[in-house]
């Protein structure tokens, strides 16, 4: 299942969040108007972890093996994020420490939720990869029920566990940013409420034929105009509400999903996209390593500005923006997306050796 709809909208909010960390930048062209890019970061977020529920629910149902699932999801997240993070400890002229770029779990700081990792972006991560080992472990325990599995685990997780962890219960994520020592981290990321978010894709995913079966009772004029009160209505969550959780912009990037499962369900799949749909597109193809490089790019501005005398121009933000997406690009297709392709054929092996070892054994 290919829903191009779904792939523009990882490139609206992978461009929303580079957008987020370039705010220094849009001063230059427009004093005092940055603070509009401020929910760029919380849509965008929010927007990826629904995606990566809804996208797991796609991957599974073609393969339930559970240990082809982690190879597939080491290969595409962790070892890109770990050449990532070597990178950026590169460009910013860091100590790098094997132990600390190989360990994506925060290390000091203060990040949005629990502390930065070596390189602060990927906070976000962890919480994807700790999703893709509960989703795994349901995966091993019932194949065919395996959302509601890991919907439970979550909820467990972020009501029970957090209140005899904290001895309160919240749907707030960033109820508390201590971390005391690595275990405390370990249970502060599984207990986050911002967890509930994957369980909203998980659930678009699940009643996804449902869905389109009730939408294809409703007229296209009445679709257009729920898409336009639901797109409206998350834009506005934008410029005024903060934060991650299903209580804040993700509540608003919920319903910004939902206009785009709707718009896909009024489509005709079949119908060439027009320009701006292949750009976003295209833009969705390289989000991940978009999300990755961007803030690389944004690091190395002190050598470009040297370089090229830009102190004190306007242009900034362009010059800073091609770099994002040239750096971004070539990490695509020198990283991104070999290292995935790597993952596909590495599972498939284990796959086979698996099969015909299964048949020897009879």
């Amino acid at each position: 299942m290919n829903i191009r709809q779904l792939d523009m909208l990882r490139g609206i909010a992978a461009l929303l969040v580079t957008l987020f960390h370039m705010k220094p930048f849009i001063e230059y062209i427009s004093p005092g108007n940055s603070h509009f890019f401020n929910g760029g970061s919380y849509l965008g977020v929010s927007v990826f972890f629904i995606l990566s529920g809804f996208v797991i629910g796609i991957a599974t149902s073609r393969d339930t093996d559970f240990v082809s699932f982690l190879i597939k999801r080491v290969f595409r997240v962790y070892i890109p994020a770990v050449v990532a993070t070597i990178l950026y400890l590169l460009a910013s002229g860091k100590d790098i420490k094997i132990s600390s770029v190989l360990i994506l779990f925060p290390d000091g700081g203060t990040a949005p939720y629990y502390g930065y990792g070596p390189f602060f972006i990927t906070w976000t991560l962890v919480y994807e990869l700790l999703f893709y080992v509960v989703f795994a472990f349901s995966m091993m325990f019932s194949p065919a029920k395996r959302l509601n599995v890991a919907a439970g685990i979550i909820i467990f997780n972020v009501t029970v566990l957090q209140f005899l962890i904290n001895g309160s219960l919240t749907l707030t994520p960033g109820f508390s940013n201590s971390v005391n020592n690595s275990r405390s981290v370990v249970w502060s990321f599984l207990t986050n409420p911002i967890n509930l978010l994957f369980i909203i894709g998980m659930f678009y995913f699940k009643y996804f034929e449902c869905l389109k079966m009730v939408v294809s009772k409703v007229r296209k004029g009445t679709l257009a105009f729920y898409i336009l009160i639901g797109s409206s209505l998350s834009f506005s969550g934008y410029f005024f509400m903060s934060g991650h959780g299903i209580l804040q912009m993700g509540a608003f990037s919920t319903v910004l999903f939902g206009c785009f499962l709707l718009v896909h369900f009024m489509q005709d799949e079949e119908d060439s996209p027009s320009y701006i749909e292949r750009a976003l597109m295209w833009l969705g193809g390289i989000s991940y390593s978009l999300y990755l490089c961007h803030y690389i790019a944004i690091n190395l501005r002190v050598y470009y500005f040297e370089w090229l005398n830009l102190k004190n121009v306007h242009y900034h933000f362009v010059v800073i923006l091609a770099c994002v997406f040239v750096i971004s690009i070539i990490f695509y297709y020198v990283v991104d997306k070999p290292v995935h392709i790597a993952g596909k054929k590495m599972a498939s092996l284990i796959i086979n050796y698996r099969a015909k070892k299964a048949l020897i054994s009879r």
